[in-house]
């Protein structure tokens, strides 16, 4: 497979700080390298702006827009494009560079990223990357990001999510998104909730992009950010599941955000990485 690492090395519009600095880790410890031992061509991209007296919002809006036009590239060049970010919202560029149409998202993350600016305690503008991908909020800016259109509800899908703001879990109720707990995801005897929601997506959807925030996993499996609740997936549930989703569709993208080498004292998390991006490379292989 050809593969495009687009690195987006910001958090909450600062450069190369906190989980700004994970993108820029990952790329000078390895991991083009993992996937170029699975047989991948891999090209690299990073992503720079110039955000000089703007707010965390005009520069996230702006990283998004540039991640938009990375991906559209990557596609129109016969690449795969993972996109490796401090943020969640990075995604909302992915979805825009890949296109919606019969496109769904399949969204693993600790937390909802579901809040909007009404909805949120924290005023974190990337626990809301999620909403802003289904036309929740922040439309106009939005509208401003080459190749954008809100992704209809009922074709995302959020596993794992434990830590919700309480109006933020009134939010998904009252949506059509789809959710899968982690105890849905872990192995069952015969088809369980995860695998029937993802069948109910497929009849919708033929491709989706995958985004993976590492708080997914479990704090002891690695700990890659200050964010991480507790009761996450193992790695190998994590790829299991990933194996699932490749067998009912194609994966047209990935995203992998959220990691802070700074918390990562032992270097589990980045040999977590690793491993997640090459079974994502791997299963992506194979059309669905």
């Amino acid at each position: 497979m050809k593969i495009q690492l687009v690195s987006v090395p910001y958090d909450s519009g600062h450069f190369n700080e906190r989980m700004g600095r994970g993108p820029t880790h990952l790329l000078r410890n390895g991991v083009p390298e993992a996937l170029q031992s699975g047989g991948h061509d891999v090209g690299v991209e990073t992503l720079e702006i110039d955000n000089r007296f703007l707010s965390e919002v005009g520069t996230a809006f702006n990283l998004k827009r540039e991640i938009a036009g990375a991906v559209d590239r990557a596609v129109a060049n016969r690449r795969f494009p993972i996109v490796l970010a401090g943020n969640c919202n990075a995604s909302v560029g992915v979805m825009a560079g890949i296109g919606v149409h019969q496109t769904g998202i399949i969204w693993f993350d600790g937390h909802g990223d579901y809040n909007t600016p009404e909805t949120t305690l924290t005023g974190y503008l990337d626990g809301m990357g999620l909403a802003v991908i289904t036309g929740l909020c922040w439309k106009s800016l939005a509208a401003t990001i080459p190749g954008f259109q809100p992704l209809p509800p009922e074709n995302a899908m959020l596993i794992g999510a434990r830590d919700l703001d309480p109006q933020e879990a009134e939010l998904l109720k009252q949506t059509s998104v789809a959710t899968a707990g982690v105890s849905d995801v872990r192995p069952a005897t015969g088809p369980g909730a995860f695998e029937s929601k993802l069948d109910e997506l497929s009849r919708r959807v033929g491709s989706v992009h995958v985004h993976i925030d590492l708080d997914i996993l479990d704090p002891s499996v690695a700990h890659a950010s200050h964010l991480a609740p507790p009761g996450g997936l193992t790695l190998d549930e994590l790829e299991t599941a990933l194996e699932k989703i490749a067998g009912r569709f194609t994966i047209a993208s990935g995203a992998l955000t959220a990691y802070d080498p700074g918390f990562d004292r032992d270097g589990r998390a980045l040999e977590a990485c690793k491993r997640i991006l090459a079974r994502l490379a791997a299963v992506a292989e194979a059309p669905g």
